[in-house]
């Protein structure tokens, strides 16, 4: 079925709290869709608020889950942890010939995706996960520094920097329950995985510390850790070493004792029942408004010295995720898609960045 407008979009995981933001988007700019999710209470409220038909299954039904998949040109997976939701997901999409895009962070699950490249180009559909705020910024920043410093060998990322709009300085949490799981048993349990040569490294989790440059707001500290760009950037750039940090304001513990406590199963189990029995669905939407988060990035050739610096605003973060998922969405059913395993910058450039209100790059100074 050749994708249109009018084929539909499916939304699985509406009722969170970034999926409930994809859902508002979606209805907003007019494109044909469908929600859904597990929870039949819960879909049907949010599909009663924006006005849009819904459905409920769940992904181990695959009888239901391919029907609903069948019927629609694109999906929209945004219900994690993906770690545990992506595979049922993808393999529905693969067998059903529809695109499939999600906004995960955790690495396996990009590289998982990454796996089925081919059969995704033999169905004649684009696979193109990690398009939230974090993981598309980081991307867009790598390829942008890529283009600026074709010869680079070396990318260092910082993700999840917090700038704050106005006045307003948040008082909640700057993330959703399903961030905080998905950051939980997806990344922080993958340690702190790094890119050299070409191929992916374990290490300890915050193994490296550096500082980056923020332009007028100075100097600040970053930790590495196994962000999901460690793919996407080097599928987009093909710079074989790759080093990806958050910042320290979002800090947590490093010891091997701790890092081994994230992989347990029970401990895992545990955190997600405290965090959705304990946290906030997610930062109000004054707080979500006001929290702008950026990524930052510096290339470097080993051979010439030559080293070039970026910072990416995102806007805010929430908002620019259901803006970026949609404004991919409608590209490619425009017909304007790559099939096979995609990032934001592979399939539409670094400067697709700029198509998102208040998202922008600031070249920092470097030793060009």
């Amino acid at each position: 079925m050749a994708p249109d407008l009018l084929s539909g979009v499916l939304v699985y995981g509406a009722t969170g709290y970034t999926g409930h933001l994809v859902a508002k988007k979606v209805k907003e700019v007019g494109l044909r869709a469908t929600l859904a999710g597990r929870n039949e209470e819960k879909v049907k409220a949010i599909a009663n608020e924006v006005q849009l038909p819904y459905e409920v299954f769940d992904l181990s039904d695959s009888a239901k889950l391919d029907n609903s998949v069948g019927r629609h040109a694109v999906v929209l997976h945004i219900a994690g942890p993906y770690t545990y939701t992506a595979r049922p997901m993808v393999d529905a999409c693969l067998r059903k010939k529809a695109h499939y895009i999600d906004v995960t962070g955790e690495l396996r699950v990009v590289e998982a995706v990454q796996q089925r490249d081919e059969e995704a180009k033999a169905s004649g559909v684009t696979l193109m996960p990690a398009i939230g705020y974090d993981a598309s910024a980081g991307d867009c920043v790598a390829a942008h520094l890529k283009k600026r410093l074709p010869t680079a060998t070396h990318l260092d990322l910082g993700l999840f920097v917090p700038r704050f709009a106005g006045s307003h300085r948040p008082r909640s949490l700057m993330f959703s329950r399903g961030t905080l799981k998905s950051f939980l048993v997806g990344i922080l349990s993958s340690g702190g995985v790094v890119r050299r040569d070409g191929k992916l490294v374990d290490e300890a989790l915050g193994a490296r510390c550096r500082t980056f440059d923020l332009g007028e707001e100075g100097h600040a500290p970053f930790l590495s850790f196994a962000g999901s760009e460690l793919i996407a950037a080097h599928h987009s750039t093909g710079i074989p070493n790759i080093t990806t940090y958050i910042h320290s304001a979002i800090s947590f513990p490093t010891n091997r004792v701790f890092t081994g406590l994230l992989r347990s199963s029970a401990f895992k189990s545990v955190a997600q029942f405290a965090i959705d029995k304990m946290l906030p669905r997610g930062p109000p939407e004054i707080d979500a408004e006001a929290i702008q988060l950026g990524a930052v990035g510096e290339a470097r050739d080993e051979k010439s010295g030559k080293i070039v610096r970026t910072f990416a605003t995102c806007g805010s973060g929430y908002p620019f995720t259901a803006k970026m998922v949609v404004e991919v969405t409608r590209q490619i059913l425009n017909g304007n898609f790559k099939p096979g395993f995609q990032t934001v910058t592979s399939a539409y450039g670094p400067e697709f960045l700029l198509s998102i209100p208040g998202a922008k790059f600031e070249d920092l100074p470097g030793s060009e």
